[in-house]
């Protein structure tokens, strides 16, 4: 349920960003602990696993940082 919730905030976190005005300094900051439950390696796919990606590849253009903190 947990990873639903998140995945779903998560997608909307990019729409977000984009109706902000512009701005020179960071604009989010988005902090996961223990991402590796959120992000795994295989092959399986929460709904977490598309939005972390996208956002991973996308947070800097969109002035978000992002900070995937684990003990892997």
């Amino acid at each position: 349920m947990l990873a639903l919730v998140l995945g779903v905030l998560l997608e909307e976190v990019p729409s977000w960003v984009r109706g902000l005005p512009g701005s020179q300094r960071r604009r989010g900051l988005v902090v996961f602990d223990e991402v590796y439950v959120f992000l795994p390696p295989h092959s399986s796919n929460p709904p977490t696993k598309r939005p972390l990606v996208a956002l991973s590849k996308q947070a800097r253009a969109m002035g978000v940082k992002r900070e995937n903190i684990g003990r892997r």
